[in-house]
């Protein structure tokens, strides 16, 4: 479950049963399903993840369903899902995590291998980065570095080489190798990471 606030202090709940809106001022509940014969309708009704990017535009990240863009005037939905014959599309369907990156691109996490996404806010074309790996959980800390928590570790995203490498010196034993489930900061911007070991 995702409970996420929007910018008009709209409640957006993301349940494996489809997308719910309520409405704190008028107490009305909306619900968003997949319907099979309604293609602008949610892709999936299984909900991982919730933003709103910097234009105010909703983002639903669904298992199975790719990533799905509200018209919250329509109650429509446009879809951004894998296609083999398109390098440019998204990585794949089951999405994990979005997050909100520079210039209102969004970086989104997926599994069955599908890595990172990153998909340009202006062109909505889709570039690809640890594919082959499933990805847990992406975090932007305070001097804006994306970290990846993945099955196969934790990575750090370098701007500069636009690519994400393992973080840590392994030779020392400081590289994290477990599967990384969830990544926060502190008040002072330290990670703390959750693996599967501890």
């Amino acid at each position: 479950t995702k409970i996420f606030r929007d910018n008009e202090g709209i409640l957006w709940v993301g349940t494996p049963n489809g997308l719910n809106k309520y409405d704190a001022e008028t107490g009305n509940f909306t619900r968003y399903l997949y319907d099979p014969n309604d293609a602008t309708s949610l892709s999936n009704n299984y909900v991982n993840d919730i933003i709103e990017d910097r234009d105010f535009n909703l983002w639903v990240g669904v298992e199975g369903g790719g990533l799905n863009l509200l018209d919250r005037a329509t109650g429509k939905f446009t879809h951004y899902r894998e296609n083999d014959k398109d390098n440019s599309s998204i990585g794949d369907d089951h999405v994990f995590v979005i997050l909100q990156g520079e210039n209102n691109d969004l970086w989104i996490g997926s599994g069955a291998n599908g890595g990172v996404s990153k998909m340009d806010g202006k062109s909505r074309k889709f570039k690809h980065y640890l594919t082959g790996i499933i990805i847990n959980d992406l975090y932007k800390d305070k001097s804006g570095i994306i970290w990846a928590g993945t099955r196969k570790g934790f990575y750090r995203y370098n701007k500069t080489l636009d690519d994400f490498y393992p973080f840590g010196d392994e030779s020392i034993g400081t590289g994290i190798n477990s599967v990384v489930m969830s990544i926060i900061a502190d008040n002072e911007d330290n990670l703390w990471i959750s693996t599967l070991t501890g």
